[in-house]
C-alpha cells in the first residue's frame, strides 16, 4: 500500500482532452488546456473517459500553471477499482475527486476518538491511535511499537548531559539540606560544567576564594572579557608588558574614537559587497542606475577616498550591442556623479565579466561622506543583471 500523501484540489477545473495516444503503462501525457487545474508538488486524481467501458482514473501531478503535461505518480495508473487501459489523443480528461480521498478522510476523522489521543503513522501504513498515557509521563520515539512512539518516564540515559540547567531547577529547590556533607567533590564535577552560566550572581565573593587560589593557568583563554571587569579595576600597572598583543584585540575593538588624535595612522579601509543578485533595469542620464552598495565614512581629517567599485555583469537576454555602466555617486541626494565608468558591452546572451575601476574623491574632516555605486543600461536592446558574487566597494582614506 502506497504511504499516505497530501493531494492537490481546486475548483471549477475545465474538462478537456488528451493531445496524444496514453497507452497502458504509459507514465505521461498532454493536454489541451489547463485552466482552473492544480499544480505543484501534490499530485491529484483524473479520470479518462468516464461514464464509458475504457474509463480510468489516474494519479498524477503537473509541474506548473500553465504546464500540458501530466505525470503518473507511482503506482498512480488504475486507481479506484478502475483498470490501466489505452486511451486515444482526443480522450475527454479532467480533475476527479476519487473514494481513496474520501476514504482517507474517512480515516483520519474516525481514528480519535477520545481525550488526549494522538495521531500516529504504523508500517501498513495506517493512520493509527495511540491513547493518552499516565500524568506525567512524557512522549517516547520507539520504533518496536506499532505506532513507533510510548508513554514513558525519561530514564536517566535518556537526559542529555549538560540537559539538567541552573534555569530547569526551581528557584531553591536544591538546598544545603539535600546535599549529603562532602557530596559535591571535585570528582563529580565534569570538566567544564560550572559555568558562568550557572553561579548565581554575586555568589561567588572573595571571601569563598583561597588565597592564590586563581592564577593565569586556571583561566581559559578569553575567560576574561570586558563584562568580567569591574569599571577601572586595570591599569597600566597591572599590565605586563608586551602582555597586550594584536592576537588578543577582537576586531572591531579599538575604534576612532578609543585613539589619541596624534596616535592615529593617516589611512583606513572598508569593503561592503552586495548582498543579492540585483537586475539592471534602469536607463538614461548618469545617476540615474540601479544602486548596488553604498558606504558613508565620517573622518576624523581632510583628505582623499580611492573608491574602487567591481561589478559581476551578466548579460541575460541579448539583441543589440548595448553596454552596462557601474558608476560610482557621491552624496546622491546632490546627484554627484564621477566622471569615471566600468563599461561592459556583450555581444551574445549568457556573457558576464567583472570590470572594476577607481575613483579618487576629495573629503572634508568631521563630514560624512555616502558613496553609492549604481548600475544603468545604455538602452533597453539587453538585459543585465549584477551578481553578488564579485560586486564590491573598497574605500581606503588617505588623509591630507
Amino acid at each position: 500500500m502506497a504511504a499516505k500523501t497530501r493531494r492537490a484540489f481546486k475548483g471549477g477545473a475545465v474538462a478537456t482532452t488528451i493531445t496524444a495516444d496514453f497507452n497502458a503503462a504509459a507514465t505521461s501525457t498532454t493536454i489541451a488546456a489547463y485552466t482552473g487545474w492544480p499544480y505543484g508538488s501534490d499530485p491529484f486524481y483524473v479520470v479518462f473517459e468516464p461514464g464509458t467501458a475504457n474509463e480510468e482514473k489516474v494519479l498524477v501531478t503537473r509541474s506548473g500553471s500553465t504546464d500540458t503535461t501530466l505525470n503518473v505518480a507511482a503506482g498512480g495508473r488504475g486507481a479506484d477499482d478502475t483498470s490501466d487501459v489505452n486511451h486515444a489523443s482526443g480522450s475527454a480528461v479532467y480533475p476527479v475527486f476519487t473514494a481513496v480521498d474520501a476514504d482517507e478522510a474517512n480515516e483520519l476523522a474516525s481514528t480519535l476518538t477520545s481525550k488526549g489521543d494522538l495521531l500516529s503513522m504504523n508500517s501498513g501504513p495506517s493512520f493509527t491511535r495511540l491513547a493518552v498515557g499516565t500524568d506525567d509521563y512524557v512522549l517516547v520515539a520507539d520504533n518496536a511499537e506499532s505506532t513507533g512512539l510510548k508513554w514513558a518516564q525519561v530514564a536517566t540515559a535518556g537526559v542529555a548531559d549538560g540537559a539538567v540547567t541552573e534555569a530547569k531547577i526551581g528557584s531553591a529547590a536544591v538546598t544545603e539540606t539535600k546535599i549529603g556533607s562532602g557530596a559535591v567533590t571535585e570528582a563529580k564535577i565534569g570538566s567544564a560544567a560550572v559555568t558562568e552560566a550557572k553561579i548565581g550572581s554575586g555568589a561567588v565573593t572573595n571571601a569563598k576564594i583561597g588565597t592564590g587560589a586563581v592564577d593565569t593557568a586556571q583561566l581559559a583563554n578569553g575567560a576574561v572579557t570586558n563584562a568580567k571587569v569591574a569599571a577601572d579595576a586595570v591599569d597600566t600597572a597591572q599590565i605586563v608588558d608586551d602582555a597586550v598583543t594584536t592576537a588578543k584585540i577582537n576586531d572591531g575593538a579599538v575604534t576612532e574614537a578609543k585613539i589619541a588624535a596624534a596616535a592615529k595612522d593617516t589611512q583606513y579601509h572598508t569593503e561592503a559587497a552586495v548582498t543579492a543578485v540585483t537586475s539592471i533595469t534602469n536607463t538614461g542620464t548618469p545617476g540615474a542606475g540601479n544602486t548596488m552598495v553604498t558606504q558613508t565614512i565620517t573622518p576624523a581629517y581632510s583628505g582623499i577616498a580611492l573608491v574602487t567599485g567591481t561589478f559581476d555583469f551578466e548579460c541575460t537576454v541579448f539583441s543589440s550591442p548595448i553596454a552596462a555602466i557601474g558608476e560610482l555617486e557621491v552624496n546622491a541626494g546632490t546627484n554627484v556623479v564621477q566622471n569615471a565608468q566600468a563599461v561592459f558591452t556583450p555581444t551574445a546572451a549568457g556573457q558576464r565579466v567583472t570590470v572594476s575601476q577607481t575613483w579618487i574623491v576629495t573629503v572634508s574632516a568631521a563630514t560624512s561622506t555616502t558613496f553609492a555605486l549604481s548600475a544603468r543600461r545604455d538602452g533597453t536592446s539587453c538585459v543585465f543583471k549584477c551578481s553578488n558574487v564579485h560586486t564590491t566597494m573598497n574605500i581606503v582614506f588617505l588623509r591630507s
